[in-house]
């Protein structure tokens, strides 16, 4: 059994693809199997290069078409004690498998655990982003920190600052939580409130290992753009108020009822439209950023 399966569910770019696997083949921690799971096509020359960088590769075609269908496919082949689930479009930093290795050691109750991230636009350069700015004025100071129960969904709810594909799991839990087919944008926030309102740990650190990439063709910019995105986390952030209220979690009940980060975060994409003469989009946005 390896220690880590990176699993790569992929849909869209084969160039960024290869360079997601060459991220993977070049990682100081070698004990580690590479999954991929295929959601559109890839050439065959694509696919010899795979081999060449990552020889005992395991190449899969996911049955269902559809991101939870692709990620949950890509997760049930996994082997190994921990797994990754490394996005086609996204890179990992040379000592990635290495942080995660040390994180687990020192944190060896904690259920998930994840790193921060750089940020590269379509051809791999760093980029900048006012959303994500914010995120790292929301996340926890420390160094390292613990998110768990009332508190830790609060936090993560005030402005999602954990990247799903930085999250290394313990295979059994992802195995068991999964992701729900229900959602095509707010997966992974879904995720979260599922395993801490279930009991478990995620841990998370400040050190950057992660190239994280923003590209107008990525699915949250898609999403984003025709609004999909505010229904989904108008729709998971009552569902949450509801279950938190269930239990008694009085903190994620207070941040989720109130909806703040997804009316600011509304009300700057109608400014970003207005500026770009994009009148209805920019009042569909206000309106959003209005609803209850």
């Amino acid at each position: 059994m390896p220690l880590f399966s990176v699993c790569i569910p992929h849909y869209g770019s084969e160039r960024l693809l290869l360079e997601a696997v060459k991220s993977v083949a070049v990682q100081t921690v070698r004990d580690f199997e590479l999954i991929i799971s295929l959601d559109s096509p890839v050439s065959d020359a694509a696919l010899t290069h795979i081999r060449e960088l990552v020889p005992d590769v395991k190449i899969t075609q996911c049955p269902t078409s559809g991101i939870a269908q692709n990620w949950n496919h890509s997760v049930e082949q996994a082997t190994g004690e921990y797994t990754v689930l490394l996005h086609s479009d996204d890179k990992l930093k040379l000592g990635y498998l290495g942080l995660m290795n040390k994180l687990i050691q020192q944190y060896d109750v904690a259920d998930a655990w994840f790193c921060g991230v750089a940020l590269i636009d379509e051809c791999g350069q760093a980029t900048w982003s006012f959303a994500d700015s914010v995120k790292t004025w929301i996340e926890p100071a420390q160094q390292e920190y613990c998110l768990e129960g009332d508190l830790g969904l609060a936090q993560i709810l005030k402005g999602c600052f954990v990247y799903c594909p930085t999250i290394c799991y313990r295979s059994e839990v992802i195995k068991e939580f999964g992701f729900s087919e229900r959602w095509g944008m707010v997966l992974d926030l879904d995720l979260y409130a599922r395993l801490l309102m279930g009991g478990k740990c995620i841990v998370g650190t400040r050190d950057v290992q992660f190239e994280y990439r923003r590209h107008s063709q990525s699915t949250t910019a898609q999403l984003t753009k025709d609004r999909t995105r505010f229904e989904e986390e108008w729709m998971l952030y009552q569902l949450v108020t509801e279950q938190a209220e269930t239990i008694a979690w009085q903190k994620t009940a207070a941040v989720a009822k109130r909806k703040l980060i997804l009316r600011l975060h509304a009300l700057f994409c109608s400014a970003k439209a207005l500026a770009a003469l994009e009148v209805k989009l920019s009042l569909a946005y206000f309106r959003q950023a209005l609803v209850k």
